[in-house]
């Protein structure tokens, strides 16, 4: 993850320097989201409750990071996203997974990171109507997946199973500026195929105390529902984050 925001940190770095003269508009932010797990999961075996057959049920605080870039023209808008998610439990059940029947106490790992960008145009001319205190935008965001999910019990014995999948998405937005320091923020990914279906909506309010700088806090909601090689996960991640960035 630390590779991640230092990636964006640099091409936040680099759009500054042109940005003037190119017209670019350029909006970054880090914060950190707590999220909370619920669901299923199944790979070869019993269909598994990540609470109550896994211990996955704590709620853990992860980092996210985000860069937009406005582009001028005819160019399409750039929005780059990067969040970190991994769980942890222990469990006493008993439970067939892959390939193997686990009788003793065993522990899991569950990752889903997974990395955004989005190439969006917003609605020409509702920003100049509305004084800039109305924009919406629309466009494709692709989704990378990183998934994994291994348990091991107490006798060292481990099934692991991940998967990497670039999945793609409409992405919308919603931004409404009652002020220049004060706004609301709404932005939503998804999509929907062969049984397959995937979600994420953020709701945010962003306050700007100095200059560009800005802190923000809000909601989201995350849905996933996917059948691919063998892994079968169904589950909802969900939480308050706040973040602080800056925009030009």
């Amino acid at each position: 993850m630390k590779k991640i925001v230092m990636i964006l940190v640099a091409a936040l770095l680099v759009t500054m320097v042109p940005a003037a003269s190119w017209a670019i508009g350029v909006e970054g932010a880090v914060g950190m989201w707590k999220q909370t797990p619920s669901g299923q999961l199944q790979y070869e075996g019993d269909m598994l409750d990540i609470g109550e057959d896994l211990g996955v049920n704590d709620d853990e605080l992860r980092m996210t990071a985000r860069l937009k870039l406005d582009m001028p023209g005819p160019i399409p808008n750039v929005y780059l996203m990067a969040t970190k998610m991994d769980f942890s439990g222990a469990s006493t059940q008993d439970f067939t997974y892959g390939s193997y029947d686990y009788t003793l106490n065993t522990t899991t790992d569950l990752v889903l990171d997974h990395y955004d960008i989005a190439l969006y145009y917003g609605v020409p001319f509702l920003s100049t109507l509305s004084a800039d205190k109305l924009n919406l935008e629309a466009g494709l965001n692709i989704r990378m997946l990183d998934l994994s999910a291994k348990i091991e019990d107490t006798d060292n014995h481990m099934e692991e199973q991940s998967l990497t999948v670039a999945i793609p998405m409409i992405y919308a937005g919603l931004q409404i500026r009652p002020t220049d320091e004060f706004s609301f923020e709404f932005e939503g990914r998804g999509i929907s195929y062969s049984g397959n279906n995937y979600y994420d909506a953020i709701a945010r309010v962003k306050i700007k105390p100095m200059g560009p700088v800005f802190i923000a806090g809000g909601y989201r909601y995350e849905s996933i529902k996917v059948d691919e090689d063998d892994i079968f996960v169904d589950m909802v991640f969900e939480g308050p984050f706040v973040e602080a960035g800056f925009e030009f």
